[in-house]
């Protein structure tokens, strides 16, 4: 006698089902994470910003100086002092800013300006290069009380570039004034 043995599985249809649902779930929930990915590179930004800012404010309310970056020095993080600045009480931060301190892996450097930007006057500025633009307008508008602005009118943030791609500067400190570019 000949015994049938009847299995059971699932149908084409309802395979079918069970992908669609699965790929409308994966669907939503790429953007999210995405989200939250470029949440936390902005707030590597802004932590980076707030670190370095401090540390500018610090150096010099000790020295009357503005900081900057030198091929043989860094006032900021050096362990010792460098005999060549009256008050100084550093290090301001732990370690020399790079590379790591961008999480677009572009260039991270603090340097002294005199004229330029949008601004005259002595001040230091933070650079962050190769961020996206869109990450540069969402750093600008945090920053800049949801306005997007740039040093030639207000603001302490001013990006500039071609997609897909931007240069991030940061105002940090000094007495600098603002003045209106014209182009003749």
């Amino acid at each position: 006698m000949l015994v049938k043995y009847h299995i059971k599985s699932f149908t084409l249809i309802e395979l079918i089902l069970v992908i669609a649902i699965i790929s409308l779930l994966t669907g939503a929930i790429i953007p999210v994470i995405n989200s939250a990915i470029e949440d936390t590179r902005v707030s590597m930004i802004m932590n980076t910003y707030h670190t370095i800012k401090v540390a500018c404010e610090n150096f010099y309310s000790d020295t009357g100086l503005y900081p900057f970056e030198d091929p043989r020095f860094n006032w900021l993080w050096l362990s010792q002092d460098p005999g060549v600045v009256n008050g100084w009480d550093g290090p301001y931060i732990n370690r020399p800013i790079n590379s790591k301190d961008n999480p677009y892996g572009g260039d991270v450097f603090v340097n002294h300006g005199v004229f330029g930007f949008g601004i005259g006057g002595n001040f230091v500025y933070l650079e962050f290069d190769n961020i996206p633009i869109r990450i540069a307008k969402k750093v600008d508008k945090l920053l800049d009380n949801k306005v997007e602005a740039n040093w030639r009118y207000k603001g302490r943030v001013q990006y500039f570039g071609i997609e897909p791609n931007a240069f991030l500067y940061f105002f940090i400190i000094g007495d600098g004034y603002y003045y209106t570019v014209v182009n003749q």
